[in-house]
């Protein structure tokens, strides 16, 4: 969930090899997406609107959504909201 332009989570986790179904709630008036990155560095310093290849990248969420990820090998991932990149957290997969 998003609100007040914070992730109710910092860290998530998910099994290596399967696709991974997160729902998205966003309670804030403005818009948000999750991309999930290998390197921290780019994942939480990248300039707004830069487009780095991610390993996965929502379109933008206004309201409520659901997507799948799909499978990754097992890892330390770093996901953020490209829109608001302070937005930001760990992507564990076991």
């Amino acid at each position: 969930m998003a609100k007040a332009d914070k992730f109710s989570l910092d860290c998530m986790a998910t099994s290596a090899g399967v696709r991974t179904t997160i729902t998205f709630v966003n309670k804030d008036v403005s818009p948000h997406n999750l991309a999930i990155y290998e390197d921290p560095e780019v994942g939480v310093l990248m300039p707004v609107g830069y487009d780095y290849p991610a390993l996965f990248r929502s379109d933008r969420i206004t309201k409520q959504t659901v997507f799948r990820i799909p499978p990754l090998e097992s890892g330390t991932y770093y996901f953020r909201c490209d829109i608001h990149p302070l937005m930001n957290g760990t992507f564990l997969v076991l």
